[in-house]
């Protein structure tokens, strides 16, 4: 019992530890970090945070693809955003859908050229399921540490349901989306959206997905990533590949792996280079084909 009460401690740690940054007001939008006029022809991504980080966490990112000629829209998912303690606890994994949802359609219509998704952790589970449900329709998507396939343990969470709304923290308080921890709510929509990633005809997923995490996650099982695409017949599209943060200023925590805190630098420079390059492909393509 007191092995089981050390893991859930420790993952609801990692859960709601942030990198250490500063944030402001804007941090907790939807917003575009490219310039207005940008009509997106070389194409356009939708940034998806993780559970209770907050979404300004993924504008290092997100100004690095700008720098490639990349549009990016950041998305700040419900529950995410400052909402009250009410607010918090109504959220469910539909929420967390169609703000996805809409914010494909507003890009879309904004955009000429192809649709890209880099989704961390919740972000890039939420992208998986839209994407096998028909809900969304991206070109191509990379997902960082997943949560398609989280280790036993994770589930642990659930057993403080009965106690708290919202989950209490040991993580900084700066540094997460709400101060005084994670709705249980916002845990019920991780569960169902992860019991939704298994779609009946996986057509829709076999599009270009590119993985990245360190093997270490402590919330991300490596091994479950690798059955999943192996089980959705998605070896030819799909590919996984190791981060380390060896030497990045913050490495308590493999499970983070979004900046160059959190990432070594070579980790860190290899990540925005073939997200780049890997995007990038499209553009070549139908340059070649005019």
């Amino acid at each position: 019992m007191r092995q089981i009460s050390v893991l859930l401690l420790s993952m609801l740690f990692l859960l709601a530890t942030q990198p250490s940054t500063s944030w402001a007001g804007s941090e907790r939008e939807s917003l575009w970090l490219s310039p207005e006029h940008d009509d997106c022809s070389e194409g356009a991504v939708i940034l998806v945070h993780g559970l209770n980080l907050k979404p300004g966490a993924m504008d290092p990112l997100g100004r690095k693809l700008v720098e490639s000629g990349i549009a990016v829209y950041r998305l700040a998912l419900p529950g995410h955003r400052g909402e009250d303690r009410k607010q918090r606890l109504a959220i469910d994994a539909e929420d967390l859908m169609q703000s996805l949802e809409e914010a494909a359609s507003l890009v879309r219509k904004r955009c000429s050229g192809p649709l890209y998704a880099v989704g961390f952790s919740l972000g890039g589970l939420l992208t998986v399921v839209a994407q096998g449900e028909g809900k969304v329709d991206f070109d191509k998507m990379v997902l960082i540490a997943p949560a398609i396939s989280l280790k036993g343990y994770t589930h642990l969470v659930t057993w403080l349901f009965p106690f708290f709304d919202v989950i209490p923290s040991r993580g900084p308080a700066p540094y997460r989306a709400s101060v005084d921890g994670t709705s249980k709510a916002l845990y019920r929509a991780l569960f169902v959206l992860y019991d939704r990633r298994n779609p009946s005809n996986n057509q829709r997923l076999r599009r270009p997905a590119r993985i990245y995490m360190n093997p270490d996650d402590e919330l991300v099982s490596w091994e479950g990533l690798a059955e999943f695409i192996v089980e959705h017949d998605l070896e030819v599209q799909w590919s996984l590949k190791a981060l380390d943060n060896d030497d990045a200023e913050l490495n308590n925590f493999d499970h983070l792996a979004i900046d160059s805190q959190t990432l070594s630098p070579a980790s860190w420079r290899m990540l925005f280079q073939e997200i780049q390059s890997f995007f990038a492909s499209d553009q070549e393509t139908r340059e070649s084909e005019q």
